[in-house]
């Protein structure tokens, strides 16, 4: 079902400005930004500090309340198929049944990859590496992620910019449709595997200039984030719509889907795929996904 994610309230306490979960559903309430002191969840009244800074995600049942005590104004998305984060390169399958959209914030995340499911995948075939500096080209209509393992590696480059200047052990880099990659190095990479994705980027010194990065991933499909400082993220299941008003003036959602039906809520309407736009403005995420 989706959520309508409240208005943000004043500053308050474990007993001020408190604001209900009546929807029946386990709601993940996610705090980005701003300065905050203490998140509150709890019975009216009594709310208990579950933390004290932003860019968490505090779990709020039925019945129960949330509160914020903040100097700087922050922002919240609520959504009741937020999974938690997971340790960093863990693949999570998205079993909502639904396309989901995930906003990513903060931390310092290296690679983010969102895969079909492996049930039927497009097939990709991993090519020879090439030579030291020369390009491989993609071929595909569709972003692809290229696993390079072992070897002496100086460059990662994708479409002539690099995206890793290093490899320890391993990396994950992130072609968009019909881009190409070159490796430069002294020892060859002992193997390279190319597999396709919905939606992908990659970047070594982190994708953090420009977040949320907004991800699509597909029913049965998986999420990947690769990253050296923890984020926090919000799968919702309509993308856009917590904010966007309608001819009506009030949020799209609500007005111009059709009525919930089924088993919580479910609606068809909700469960679409959406087009794809520059998400999170960044080349060849969102790439390949349309309607």
């Amino acid at each position: 079902m989706a959520q309508q994610t409240p208005a943000f309230p004043a500053t308050g306490t474990g007993s001020t400005n408190q604001v209900l979960n009546a929807t029946g559903q386990t709601q993940y309430v996610t705090v980005t930004g701003g300065t905050v002191t203490h998140i509150y969840v709890g019975a009216s009244g009594s709310g208990t500090s579950v933390a004290t800074s932003t860019g968490y995600t505090a779990t709020v049942l039925p019945g129960q309340y949330i509160s914020v005590a903040y100097s700087g104004s922050p922002a919240w998305v609520w959504s009741p198929f937020t999974p938690a984060l997971p340790a960093t390169g863990t693949a999570v399958t998205n079993t909502t049944g639904q396309w989901m959209s995930v906003a990513v914030t903060g931390g310092t995340i290296t690679t983010i990859a969102s895969a079909p499911p492996a049930t039927a995948p497009p097939q990709v075939v991993t090519p020879a590496i090439p030579a030291t500096t020369v390009q491989a080209a993609s071929s595909y209509a569709f972003p692809v992620a290229v696993l390079i393992t072992g070897g002496t590696t100086t460059h990662v480059a994708v479409n002539g910019s690099d995206q890793f200047t290093s490899i320890a052990t391993a990396v994950t880099a992130v072609i968009p449709a019909s881009g190409n990659i070159a490796i430069t190095y002294s020892v060859a990479p002992t193997s390279w595997a190319w597999s396709a994705l919905v939606a992908g980027a990659a970047l070594s010194s982190g994708l953090t200039a420009s977040v949320p990065y907004y991800i699509p991933v597909m029913p049965g499909g998986t999420l990947t984030l690769t990253y050296t400082g923890s984020p926090v993220w919000t799968w919702v299941n309509y993308p856009w719509l917590a904010s966007a008003a309608n001819a009506a003036g009030t949020p799209y959602a609500p007005n111009d889907t059709v009525t919930a039906a089924g088993q919580a809520g479910f609606s068809e309407v909700m469960a679409l795929p959406y087009p794809a736009h520059a998400e999170g403005g960044l080349a060849g995420l969102g790439a390949a996904v349309s309607n």
